[in-house]
C-alpha cells in the first residue's frame, strides 16, 4: 500500500483530476487546490483507500469517487469540496467519512453512499458511517447499506423548497444522532431506523414499514414527524413536538419514562400536561408514564397498553382490550370495558405498592402484585390475585371487592369470579351488596353459615365445595339456591368469618 501526497501550489489549479491506484492513500495537504472543470476530482477502485483532505477539491463532477469496500474519507477542518455532482459519492460496504471541513454540492447531495460491493464482505462490513464536525451543504443519500450518522456540526438541504431533503435514506438501517442542526426533511425509508436528537431537526422526519425510533427528549423538531408502519416509538422532548403520527403499526409507544409527571390521554379526553402539553400525536397504542412523577394516563376505545412507571399513578383503559400496568407507587387502574390485563406491580418489596385495581365490564385477568391491594373485578368472569408471583415478603393484606355490578350473574359456572391466592390476613368485601334488598330496608350485612347448606332464609351467606374448589356463595331471596358465587383457591376449604367484610 502507497500514500500519494498532493502539495499542488495555494491558488493554481492542478493539472486535472487524481485516478488513484489499487490500495493507494492520498495526502491532500492545508492550502493545495485541486480544480477540474469536467468530471471527478479524485477516483479509485477496488476499495481500502484512505484519503485526508487538508486543502480545496472544485470540480463541476464529482468531487471525490471511490468504488469498492473499506474507504475511508476524512476532511479536516482546512479542507473543502465544493462540486458540481456529488461532493462524496462512494459505492461500497464498510465507508467512513469523516468531515470537519465544508462539504458542498450545487447539483446533488453531497454525499451519496451507494451500493454494497462485495458479496463476501465481512460481519458488519455492511454498514457504513459519517462523523459530522463541520458544514455539509447538500444532503446525505444513502441506498443500500446500514447508515451511521453522528452530526456534531450542520447538514442542510440542497434548496429550501418545502420538500428538500437532508438525509434520504433507503430500505436499510439509518441510525442518526444529532447533537448539531440538520435543515431539511429527513425520508429514512423501511428498515429498523433511530433518531436520537440532542440538537435541532428544522423539518420533517419519516420513516418506513418497520419498527422506528425517535427519541427528541433534550432536542427540538420544528416540522412533523410520520413513523408509519410497524411498531414506532416516539420520546418526547419537554418542549412543543409538533405532529407526531404513530401510522399504521398495532404497538406505537409514546415514552415520557425519562421526564417529569404527565397527564394525558390517547382519546383527548384531558388537556395535556408535562412533556405532552401542547403536543398533537395520532395512531399511538401504547403509553409509558413517567419514572419519577405522579401521572394520569387514559386510554381511547382501541386496545392499548398503559404503564405508569414510577410514582403515584392513575391509568384508565377505556374501552378495548387494554393492558395496564402501574409500576411502583400507589397507582390506580381502572380498565373499563373489555377484556382487560391489570397488573399493580411486579416489585419483590411491598414498598409503597399499595394498588387499587378495577377491572370495570368484561372478563379482565388482575394480579395486585407486591403490597396492601384493593382489587375490584367489575362485571364479568374476572380472574384475580393479590400476590400471584411475588416472594413470600412481599405479600400484601389484599382486599378483593364485590359489588352488586361485579356478582350479577355469577351464579352461572361460567361467569364467576375467581381469587387465585387468597390467604394470610387477606379479605373478601362485600359490604357493597345489600344482603336482603327484599323485607329490610337499608343495606343489610350477610350471614355467614361456614359450610353448612342454604335454610331457605335470606341474606345467607355459606362456602361450598364445587369441583374441589372452594366457592363463596349468597342467597339474596332466601330461596335456597346461591344468587352469586365467587371461587377461591384458599389454603382452607372453609373461609373464615373473620376473612369476609359482611
Amino acid at each position: 500500500m502507497s500514500t500519494r501526497i498532493y502539495t499542488g501550489p495555494s491558488g493554481a489549479a492542478a493539472p486535472g483530476q487524481i485516478a488513484l491506484d489499487a490500495l493507494e492513500n492520498l495526502i491532500m495537504t492545508r492550502g493545495a487546490l485541486l480544480a477540474v472543470q469536467d468530471g471527478p476530482g479524485v477516483t479509485g477502485f477496488g476499495g481500502s483507500h484512505a484519503l485526508a483532505i487538508a486543502g480545496d477539491i472544485a470540480v463541476s463532477g464529482e468531487g471525490i469517487s471511490l468504488t469498492g469496500d473499506g474507504n475511508r474519507v476524512t476532511i479536516t477542518a482546512s479542507g473543502s469540496i465544493t462540486s458540481g455532482e456529488s461532493a462524496i459519492a462512494i459505492n461500497g460496504a464498510g465507508t467512513r467519512v469523516i468531515n470537519h471541513g465544508d462539504i458542498t454540492s450545487l447539483g446533488d447531495f453531497a454525499i451519496t453512499f451507494g451500493a454494497v460491493v462485495s458479496t463476501n464482505a465481512p460481519p458488519g462490513i455492511g454498514k457504513v458511517s459519517l462523523y459530522n464536525a463541520g458544514v455539509i451543504n447538500g444532503g446525505i443519500s444513502n441506498s443500500v447499506n446500514d447508515l451511521n450518522i453522528r452530526n456534531l456540526g450542520q447538514i442542510i438541504c440542497a434548496s429550501t423548497d418545502i420538500d428538500s431533503i437532508a438525509v434520504l435514506g433507503g430500505d436499510h438501517r439509518e441510525v442518526v444522532t444529532n447533537l448539531g442542526t440538520i435543515q431539511g426533511d429527513m425520508n429514512l425509508g423501511n428498515g429498523a431506523n433511530t433518531v436520537s436528537n440532542r440538537g435541532v431537526i428544522d423539518g420533517d422526519i419519516r420513516t418506513g414499514s418497520d419498527g422506528d425510533v425517535v427519541d427528541n427528549r433534550l432536542g427540538t423538531i420544528s416540522g412533523g414527524v410520520f413513523l408509519g408502519d410497524g411498531a414506532d416509538t416516539y420520546m418526547p422532548s419537554s418542549g412543543v413536538d409538533s405532529y407526531v403520527d404513530g401510522g399504521f403499526g398495532t404497538f406505537d409507544t409514546l415514552d415520557f419514562s425519562k421526564g417529569d409527571a404527565v397527564r394525558f390521554a390517547l382519546n383527548n379526553s384531558i388537556a395535556a400536561t408535562g412533556a405532552a402539553a401542547g403536543d398533537v400525536y395520532l395512531g399511538f397504542e401504547r403509553v409509558l408514564g413517567s419514572d419519577l412523577g405522579d401521572d394520569l394516563l387514559i386510554g381511547n376505545d382501541g386496545d392499548n397498553y398503559l404503564e405508569g412507571g414510577g410514582g403515584n399513578d392513575e391509568l384508565r383503559g377505556g374501552d378495548g382490550k387494554d393492558s395496564l400496568k402501574g409500576g411502583n407507587g400507589n397507582d390506580i387502574l381502572n380498565g373499563g370495558a373489555g377484556n382487560d390485563i391489570l397488573l399493580g406491580d411486579e416489585s419483590q418489596l411491598a414498598i409503597n405498592s399499595n394498588d387499587t385495581l378495577i377491572g370495570g365490564d368484561g372478563t379482565d385477568a388482575i394480579k395486585g402484585g407486591a403490597g396492601d391491594d384493593i382489587i375490584n373485578g367489575g362485571a364479568g368472569a374476572d380472574d384475580l390475585s393479590g400476590d400471584f408471583g411475588v416472594s413470600f415478603s412481599a405479600f400484601g393484606k389484599d382486599v378483593f371487592v364485590f359489588d352488586n355490578a361485579s356478582i350479577k350473574g355469577s351464579s352461572l359456572a361460567d361467569n364467576t369470579d375467581r381469587i387465585r391466592d387468597f390467604f394470610g390476613a387477606d379479605k373478601i368485601d362485600l359490604s357493597g351488596i345489600d344482603a336482603n334488598g327484599y323485607t329490610k330496608p337499608g343495606d343489610q350485612a350477610f350471614i355467614y353459615i361456614n359450610g353448612d347448606p342454604f335454610h331457605n332464609v335470606i341474606g345467607e351467606l355459606r362456602t361450598a365445595i364445587i369441583n374441589k374448589i372452594a366457592v363463596l356463595q349468597g342467597d339474596l331471596n332466601g330461596d335456597g339456591i346461591a344468587d352469586f358465587a365467587i371461587k377461591i383457591d384458599s389454603q382452607s376449604s372453609v373461609i373464615s368469618v373473620d376473612s369476609i367484610v359482611l
